[in-house]
């Protein structure tokens, strides 16, 4: 079976290397740069966990396919890859029937959320956004739609308390790869499962901008920790404005006590021991952040408030 891998994050690099040690014969490699565009987004979109095939490619010898515009502008050359099964992993595009058609296999996706739930853009962080408590993978077969098509196979895991963007991305990083293990010999032998999904209990969300990352000090401390972790390295973090200050806060923990303050009060200041803000319900203790010093953070000055809740 001849795989054409449609990918351009760490997360497509680790299933191409899971290919190539199951043994798996590479069409090739479709890949993009680290800036694309897309339409469902305005502006131009930065790929944090961006990472370029080439190396691995070349290490197997298949050739790569820099995507470069929309994707049916390149169905004759992914055609001259003459894949049996395309699979897009860290994919962005929405792959279309043009390109599909061209793996006699099909094509299949893999998204790190447990469809139908979370499909759609971010699914790792906003997971964590709104408190879960267990994520997971999904390896499914691509359709018209975004995220909705049958599913091949899942695995579960948890999100603890401490967990961050970075530890969840390993774990489904790793969830990922054992999924192919699985179920790529099923695909090849054509008796992989196909379980349409319920729609019924589908849930979707935006792909996430570095201007969404504004902390709302009136939600609750506990909403305002999974904010921080849900955003924080190697993400553009959450952030909250001091003055014309812009304060990223790369690690925050919850506590349980009442400020009696406006929400964003700088209630004490203890290098070494954190920053403890009022909240809209608990006190956010900032542990970890950058865009000013100490010296800015004497009690009684505030952070400014955004006009939205955290969503």
């Amino acid at each position: 079976m001849r795989v054409a891998l449609l990918g351009s994050t760490q997360f497509s690099a680790a299933c191409l290397r899971t290919l190539l040690r199951l043994g798996i014969d590479i069409a090739g490699v479709v890949t993009t740069q680290a800036e694309i565009r897309i339409p469902s987004v305005a502006s131009s979109l930065r790929i944090v966990q961006h990472a370029d095939l080439g190396d691995a490619a070349a290490a197997a010898a298949c050739p790569v396919v820099h995507l470069t515009g929309k994707m049916n502008e390149h169905v004759g050359v992914i055609g001259a890859l003459r894949p049996d099964f395309l699979l897009a992993a860290g994919w962005y595009h929405i792959v279309p029937r043009s390109i599909r058609d061209l793996a006699p296999l099909g094509a299949a996706g893999i998204h790190a959320s447990l469809l139908p739930r979370y499909r759609g853009g971010a699914p790792i962080n906003w997971a964590i956004i709104h408190g879960e408590e267990r994520s997971g993978v999904t390896l499914f077969y691509l359709d018209d739609t975004v995220d909705g098509g049958d599913i091949i196979g899942q695995t579960e895991f948890p999100i603890g308390f401490d967990d961050t963007c970075a530890t969840l991305y390993e774990r489904a990083t790793d969830a990922a790869c054992r999924l192919l293990e699985r179920y790529m010999p099923l695909i090849e032998r054509g008796s992989a499962p196909r379980v349409p999904q319920d729609a019924t209990h589908a849930t979707s969300f935006p792909l996430r901008r570095p201007e969404d990352g504004a902390i709302a000090w009136s939600s609750s401390a506990r909403r305002l920790y999974d904010w921080v972790r849900a955003q924080t390295r190697p993400y553009p973090g959450a952030f909250a404005w001091l003055n014309d200050r812009k304060v990223v806060i790369w690690r925050a923990v919850p506590l349980p006590d009442q400020a009696g303050a406006q929400p964003g009060t700088v209630l004490t200041a203890r290098e070494g021991f954190g920053v403890d803000v009022a909240t809209g319900d608990g006190v956010l203790r900032l542990l970890e952040f950058e865009g000013c010093g100490w010296e800015h953070l004497r009690s009684g000055v505030t952070f400014s408030e955004v006009t939205s809740e955290a969503t």
